[in-house]
């Protein structure tokens, strides 16, 4: 997310006048489906769930947005025409009655034992209203998640254990969602109005309805603010995961302090909370250093990061979500906040280190793209955002299109065009607006999503009242959404928030707010004491928490696919619940954020306007090209990408004539792989292990070099280099372009 901190724009990627350089010190291979009488008489589905892939039914869908899902030929079947349909099925009908009257014995019996009664046969539980409720730590009657004998698969009310805490919570979900637990089984479904994992998503036609798992794989101060607090008086205080690491590793303690993060703050509950909470699709940050990082950089890396990116896709999975990777970390940083790894200078496209830093990005972004897109794990997560928040509006927004051409390019030469080759490419705007700025990049181009994140928390202080606040996502969004969708295409927030001004710590540690006056540079401000009233949720009454919820609404509706920032905000040391305007869970448990975001933000902003007394001019977006979904003349990009070079030809900081000097890396070395680990999985009497990949979706020809630095040259500091002189000598113009491949694939036909 955008944290705003200031960059003087006299020194574009250093850190402010007095800073220190780390920071602001002061401041399976079978899925084992249940067949259909399982699944209708045990499971609870609602009646317009889709079938599990073994339904005789057909998989076709039709609808306009949020229509739910009805198989050709079922009641619900808009093609359907009368009784006519059913003419000359009787016969088919009296069989399939008989073969049903068998079935009941020989299946439903059975489950009743394995499935219906251990969810049934609970002892005293304490509910909640975060959408489960979890038992006391007393023995449960319900089998381990590891045992033979535990159940795969369930529906609302069925009783799970949690695999990451081993405590026991039951599942609910109001919305016709099932889950399964055979491993690399794609028939969970969220919810009734979500295509099951392995259907395709139709986009621009269901909704994205998503939330973020922020603060989680990449740690940021006001969302795990306990994690942070201990070393607010340290030498160096921690204000970013750089100083985070570099004082858990003074402490000797970084290896296991950072794993115990990563295994409570996030669960399986999570998993399940968020299908039950009507929500579809997670974004999940990543942090680069789960491929690689080099000697000096402080971060925990590798397995103890991918170790958790492999469970989110787990339990993604087990609960019929889908997810949408993004990179949020670069090597030099992509926008001097903290959130990016390191807070300070910009290193990334920007500055003597610039080029070598993008291509360091290009391997990590190639091994996520080839490891997500492998058959395992592609339904789950079938999208990537290559890089967050690249900052344009000081590194340059055709330096940025010209990184996202290469990416592009590289990605879709080594994974093919089409459909189910690769993943759907997420670009962020940079913070350079949306149509005007996008709306002519690479037309034609194969499943390119752009990216917004939308924010009034940093526009300055405010005091306008609630119902102001709550119509301005109707007016200052809903019409630029609307009118990107129409000219680029795919139109998404990644990001979106209730903060209606920059209360709390989102701004960083010891950086103050713009609603008090007291963030650097921005005087202005209602003084001390000007968030307290935002900051005490508990205070708030009736009228205030139905003008967040007006909000929310709006927000939904005027954003259309969507992911909030974020779903939980830790406690702090004290055991204080801050920062509430960004806490999803928060919100939902106290009432202000809508329970039911798929039906309940239909309409918002126009009944909301209409109530004001004025109007909303909603235009819905026109419907997407096949080229934009991975059909027909997907990847045929016409418009001329050679007005974005790569490498670089101009960089900030850069004389011309020192362009040629400036050090890049050689793609000589050996790629990175991520490799999942063995899974076993045990079932009644029946042992499988499934294929889990090799790491690699493509085949060996489209397996390119990886960038390294050239041997015997010395390189700055990648995280220092926006003063240092080029030199030379560290890569040649001829280098720095990526290795052609011998047969690149041909675009893929369109699917029928």
């Amino acid at each position: 997310m955008a944290s705003y901190a200031p960059v003087p724009a006299n020194e574009v990627g250093d850190l402010p006048a007095g800073a220190a350089s780390s920071g602001f010190p002061t401041a399976l291979a079978e899925h084992h489906r249940m067949s259909d009488a399982t699944f209708s008489s045990s499971q609870g589905l609602a009646p317009n769930a889709a079938p599990p892939a073994s339904s005789g039914l057909g998989k076709e869908w039709y609808g306009s947005a949020g229509a739910e899902y009805h198989p050709v030929g079922s009641p619900g079947d808009a093609r359907r025409e009368g009784a006519g349909f059913w003419a000359g099925k009787k016969k088919w009908v009296a069989a399939a009655l008989a073969a049903i009257a068998i079935i009941v014995v020989a299946v439903v019996v059975p489950v009743y034992y394995k499935v219906i009664k251990p969810s049934s046969s609970s002892s005293n539980r304490s509910s909640s209203n975060d959408g489960s409720s979890t038992s006391p730590d007393s023995p449960s009657s319900t089998a381990s998640p590891d045992s033979p004998d535990a159940p795969t698969f369930g529906s609302d009310g069925s009783h799970i254990i949690d695999s990451a805490t081993n405590k026991e919570f039951v599942y609910q979900n109001k919305f016709g969602g099932h889950w399964s637990s055979v491993p690399f089984d794609d028939s969970a479904q969220a919810q009734s109005y979500t295509p099951p994992l392995n259907e395709s998503f139709r986009y621009g036609t269901d909704r994205m309805l998503g939330v973020n798992l922020g603060g989680w794989l990449v740690l940021e101060p006001f969302i795990v603010p306990a994690m942070y607090e201990p070393c607010e008086n340290y030498a160096t205080p921690c204000v970013d995961e750089w100083t985070l690491q570099t004082y858990l590793a003074d402490q000797n303690r970084r290896e296991t302090a950072m794993d115990e993060h990563y295994s409570t703050f996030i669960t399986e509950q999570d998993f399940a909370r968020i299908a039950g909470a009507g929500l579809n699709w997670i974004r999940l940050p990543v942090p680069f250093w789960m491929v690689e990082k080099e000697e000096g950089e402080p971060y925990v890396a590798g397995q103890p990061v991918f170790k958790y990116f492999l469970k989110a896709i787990e339990w993604a999975r087990k609960y019929g979500l889908r997810i949408k990777v993004d990179l949020h970390t670069v090597p030099g940083s992509q926008n001097g906040w903290n959130h990016s790894g390191r807070l300070g200078g910009i290193n990334f496209l920007n500055g003597t280190m610039g080029i070598a830093n993008a291509q360091r990005t290009l391997n990590t972004i190639r091994t996520i793209a080839q490891f997500i897109s492998q058959p395992q794990y592609k339904n789950v997560v079938p999208q990537f955002g290559i890089v967050n928040e690249i900052r344009s509006p000081l590194v340059g927004i055709d330096r940025v299109k010209s990184f996202y051409v290469e990416a592009y390019n590289m990605l879709r030469e080594e994974l093919g065009t089409g459909e189910g080759n690769g993943p759907y490419i997420t670009i962020h705007d940079g913070f350079s607006g949306g149509s005007d700025t996008w709306n002519d990049f690479m037309p034609g181009a194969d499943r390119l999503i752009l990216d917004h994140h939308p924010y009034f928390a940093f526009d300055g202080a405010q005091q306008d009242p609630l119902p102001e606040q709550a119509m301005k996502p109707c007016a200052r969004w809903g019409a630029s959404v609307n009118q990107t969708r129409n000219t680029f295409g795919l139109y998404i927030a990644g990001e979106w928030s209730l903060a209606i001004n920059d209360c709390g710590t989102v701004n960083g540690v010891g950086l103050g707010t713009r609603q008090e006056g007291t963030f650097p540079g921005s005087p202005e401000g209602y003084g001390p004491g000007a968030c307290a009233q935002w900051d005490d949720w508990q205070s708030w009454d009736d009228s205030t928490r139905a003008g967040m919820k007006q909000l929310a609404l709006n927000s939904f509706d005027a954003l259309q696919d969507a992911f909030f920032w974020t779903w939980k905000i830790g406690n702090t040391t004290t055991g204080a619940r801050i920062n509430p305007f960004w806490d999803y869970s928060l919100g939902l448990e106290q009432g202000w954020i809508p329970s039911d975001p798929y039906n309940e933000p239909r309409g918002a902003c126009a009944a909301f306007a209409t109530a004001q007394g004025t109007s909303y001019p909603y235009s819905p977006a026109t419907t997407l090209s096949a080229w934009q979904t991975g059909g027909a003349g997907a990847g045929e990009v016409s418009a001329n990408t050679a007005q974005y070079p790569w490498p670089l030809t101009d960089m900030n900081n850069i004389a011309e004539a020192q362009m040629t000097l400036v050090p890049t890396l050689t793609q000589t070395g050996a790629r990175v792989t991520l490799s999942a680990p063995a899974v076993t999985w045990r079932h009644g009497e029946a042992t499988e292990t499934p294929d889990v990949g090799d790491g690699w979706a493509s085949g060996g020809e489209n397996r390119n070099d990886a960038w390294v630095k050239v041997q015997g040259c010395s390189y700055p500091d990648a995280w220092e280099a926006f003063n240092a002189a080029p030199t030379g000598g560290c890569g040649t113009a001829a280098g720095r372009k990526r290795n052609a491949l011998s047969s690149p694939p041909a675009p893929t036909p369109a699917p029928r």
